[in-house]
This record gives structure tokens, sequence and C-alpha cells, in this order.
């Protein structure tokens, strides 16, 4: 199972949501960022080790290749 997800909202803004055993979320960013990567490293933080996740990003958003690693993308 997925226990970090990053999305990317309706004014390009990411944030991230950490998720329990049963689906349920446990803990997410009370933060927007503008980049993926300063998400990410807030994530960090509070325990994100860079495995185990996945990014939701819009069709648009240009996304270093570094920081993906499994990827689902939304329509606008």
């Amino acid at each position: 199972m997925t226990n970090w997800r990053f999305f990317q909202g309706l004014k390009n803004e990411w944030r991230w949501y950490q998720f329990g055993k049963t689906g349920d979320v446990i803990s997410s960013s009370d933060l927007s960022f503008s980049e993926l990567a300063a998400c990410m490293a807030n994530a960090e933080r509070a325990g994100f080790n860079r495995s185990n996740y996945q990014v939701h990003a819009r069709r648009d958003a240009v996304i270093p290749e570094e920081s993906i690693l499994a990827i689902s993308v939304h329509p606008k």
C-alpha cells in the first residue's frame, strides 16, 4: 500500500498526505507549495523517506524526473 501521496491542486499548489494501513489519512501538510521538491522536503520532516509514494499531478505539470516513483496525471 502507498503510504505517501503528493497532489497538485487546481491552483498548481502541492500538498502531501500520509496514509495508515487502513487507508485513513494520518497526517498531511498544513501548507501548500509551489514546487513538488519543496513539498517533498516538508514531508521528509514528517517522516517521508522517498519510498512507497505516488505523485498525482495536473496534466500540464512539469515535474523533475528524480522526484517521480509513480505518477498519475489528472486533467485540468
